[in-house]
């Protein structure tokens, strides 16, 4: 009891930090921080502290705001371990990165964390078995294109080897950037609704009138797709006799939107077969 007490506190005192205009992820001090870390009990105490932050305060924070703030802050600090450590820090049977993943929901930041997903695989334990790959996949699929994995067994090895195939990069750095442009994007007012159309993460899941996602102008002149107050720019491939084809930008896996001048919408995969017809929200 003392433990998580102890470490809600710390939370606290966290969320006021991130809570002031100017505050700035401290790279510095995680650095020491994880560059002390010497033992395999350093490393299970480390993993434990992230995930009461992740279970205590992100997934029971209403303000947006602070549930992305401390989203990337745990990403930040797992990908610091990687690059500081190495491979050796998934040897403990931790499963700090999948939440990491699972709780992030801009697709920017998800697909430059996918290495550490990646690499964590080799050194799988048995609890972890049943997050591989459905569920990573769809930490990926949900938040960039709405899209459920859930027993799309077939689609898996295509899926996994579009991801195994991103560039390498700083994960640090580019975490930081994708969190500026999150920030960036969600600061933007909306300017006209393209269209409104019921929330379906598969052909599998019943649709809902509550749950629906839009396509949006906002003061930037550029569209975006909403969902969940959740946003993610679509870049217009081209226009075909009646139909836009539009894609979200950086997506990784050659999926599309096709929108129809009447309103009708799909999301296709990179042969053009549909994955999901939507129907309109009234």
């Amino acid at each position: 009891m003392y433990f998580i007490l102890k470490i809600s506190f710390g939370c606290i005192a966290f969320i006021l930090s991130i809570l002031s205009i100017n505050a700035q992820i401290p790279i510095e001090d995680y650095t020491k921080e994880i560059n002390n870390l010497k033992t395999e009990n350093d490393f299970v105490a480390y993993w434990k502290k992230i995930d009461s932050i992740d279970q205590l305060v992100l997934l029971k924070a209403k303000d947006e705001k602070i549930r992305d703030s401390i989203s990337i802050d745990n990403m930040i600090k797992t990908a610091l371990v990687y690059k500081i450590h190495g491979e050796s820090i998934f040897k403990p049977n931790i499963s700090a990165h999948i939440f990491n993943l699972s709780h992030n929901y801009f697709g920017d930041s998800s697909l430059v964390f996918w290495p550490i997903i990646k690499v964590s695989k080799i050194y799988e334990q048995d609890n972890l078995k049943h997050f591989y790959p459905s569920y990573v996949l769809e930490c990926i699929s949900l938040p960039i294109y709405g899209y459920s994995f859930l027993r799309q067994d077939d689609k898996y090895e295509r899926a996994l080897k579009k991801l195994d195939a991103l560039p390498d990069e700083d994960i640090v750095s580019a975490l930081l950037k994708a969190f500026e442009k999150q920030k960036r994007i969600k600061r933007l007012k909306p300017l006209k609704v393209i269209g409104t159309w019921k929330y379906k993460p598969s052909n599998l899941w019943e649709e809902s009138e509550n749950n629906v996602f839009q396509f949006v102008k906002l003061e930037d002149n550029k569209l975006y797709f909403e969902k969940f107050s959740q946003r993610h720019r679509l870049v217009q491939m081209k226009t075909i006799e009646n139909k836009k084809i539009l894609r979200v930008e950086n997506e990784p896996f050659d999926w599309k939107f096709v929108l129809y001048d009447n309103g009708n919408l799909e999301l296709v995969d990179e042969n053009n077969e549909i994955l999901i017809a939507y129907d309109r929200s009234k």
